[in-house]
């Protein structure tokens, strides 16, 4: 099933500056994009360029980053407290710089290592071609791809 149509289906991204730090670390969680909502992102990112810095690009930024990201974990303020999740307090919670790198992660559509995990197929469970392989396609040096049994 796609990953877009999959109930729930979210990948999670830690900043770079908190990647080496100890468990729990904060951590951003984005739903999976269909090519039309990536495309959408990526006008915000043209738009990006003409709107320059400022006000109106960083708006551009917040509303990229608002079709993406569906909630935080274990984020806190600088007194420790938790911070629930509120995708209007991205304003208040991200610096400029911050809030661009969340857009591109959001939009690259990436998972981390851990969800990375979950996504790969379990071992014994490789794909096997269930087409054999044609006569005289063999590339010299090469062997032929398995074929189903």
């Amino acid at each position: 099933m796609p990953l877009v149509c999959e109930p729930g289906a979210t990948f999670a991204w830690v900043f770079p500056t908190d990647a080496g730090k100890p468990e729990p670390r904060p951590r951003f969680l984005f739903r999976y994009v269909s090519a039309r909502v990536w495309r959408q992102i990526i006008e915000i990112t043209d738009r990006l360029e003409i709107a320059g810095s400022g006000p109106p690009a960083l708006d551009l930024v917040l509303a990229g980053i608002r079709m993406t990201l569906v909630s935080w974990e274990n984020l806190t303020d600088a007194a420790g407290l938790p911070i629930p999740w509120d995708p209007d307090r991205l304003e208040d919670i991200l610096t400029p710089r911050e809030a661009l790198l969340m857009l591109y992660a959001g939009m690259a559509q990436q998972p981390d290592q851990e969800d990375k995990k979950k996504l790969d197929l379990p071992p014994g469970s490789e794909p096997v071609s269930s087409v054999p392989t044609a006569p005289g396609s063999e590339i010299a040096g090469t062997s032929p791809a398995p074929t189903a049994q």
